[in-house]
């Protein structure tokens, strides 16, 4: 979870750290950034990784699709992001897969390349880049993906030119293809991708100041000492919302007072009823991600 600052209204004690993430096998720190900054745009303007594209700008349309990999245990989680709208903050402790990363030759295509490129699914081609790694994410983690799996896949990427027929054959024969080297199920997990990410697992907590602040807390004193000084900074709570968050937010509101909380949206959760039997409503941020609204 973390606290998005109101301009210049959001104070902690922490230490400035750069955010660090993975990219290619290398840890990439970055430093003297505003928390705001999108991570397509320091993937475009500062890394030169222009395969990236900026499209509509407020994560309808997919052309700025990539991959982020992240520690879950003993394994990694990979999913597709817009990176239009996802602040470089947030890839702090993660993995970044953009479409460069899946092959380092013309020669060698990966298997999704392959794919698009065997199904002549690609017409002006500024669109590709974000259909290659939407599919990107369907290999990793469905590898008996059928065509209605293929289709929710590709259901957040619009292509203008190029009629869907054959990106949708495209993602249906993805395991037509030998398994490549690089970015096979197997190297996905590889051993020494997890010890990069738990290289850049953070012990402490992030925190990023300036007219946009950012605070990524690492406890629950943090966080409600934070939320109790700012009260006006807004929640990001994480995309895939975890239940084993419930009982954590509970006992967040039981340290904060009322006044504090009557600023905050009350919102009907059934999964709550079910997990905490009694309990009616789950106290989250004024204004909840989609995730959220939806339970």
């Amino acid at each position: 979870m973390e606290l998005f600052n109101l301009p210049g209204q959001l104070s902690v004690t922490t230490a400035q750290q750069g955010i660090r993430f993975v990219l290619d096998g290398e840890i990439i720190e970055a430093r003297d950034v505003t928390p705001t900054t999108t991570l397509l745009q320091y993937l475009r303007n500062t890394l030169g990784r222009t395969g990236t594209k900026e499209g509509c700008a407020e994560g309808d349309c997919g052309a700025c699709t990539v991959v982020l990999g992240e520690l879950s245990g003993d394994t990694i989680r990979y999913r597709s992001v817009n990176a239009c709208i996802q602040f470089l903050p947030t890839v702090d402790g993660k993995e970044v897969i953009t479409v460069e990363s899946l092959s380092t030759s013309p020669a060698t295509l990966h298997p999704v390349q392959q794919a698009i490129v065997d199904q002549h699914a690609s017409q002006c081609g500024f669109c590709t880049p974000g259909f290659v790694m939407s599919l990107f994410d369907l290999y990793l983690n469905q590898p008996d993906a059928l065509r209605p799996q293929v289709l929710n896949a590709l259901s957040g990427n619009l292509c203008r030119c190029t009629s869907y027929r054959p990106i949708i054959d495209a993602g249906c024969s993805l395991h037509d293809y030998a398994i490549p080297a690089r970015w096979s199920a197997a190297d996905a997990h590889s051993e020494a991708r997890k010890q990069l990410l738990r290289a850049v697992q953070r012990s402490t907590s992030l925190h990023l100041p300036g007219d946009a602040g950012f605070f990524a807390p690492r406890s629950l004193s943090e966080l409600a000492n934070a939320y109790m000084a700012q009260p006006d900074a807004p929640f990001r709570i994480a995309p895939r919302f975890d239940p084993r968050l419930l009982g954590w937010m509970l006992q967040f509101a039981a340290r904060c007072n009322w006044s504090t909380f009557s600023r905050l949206t009350a919102v009907k959760a059934p999964l709550l009823q079910r997990s905490r039997p009694g309990i009616k409503l789950l106290i989250v941020g004024a204004d909840p991600p989609q995730s959220v609204r939806s339970l």
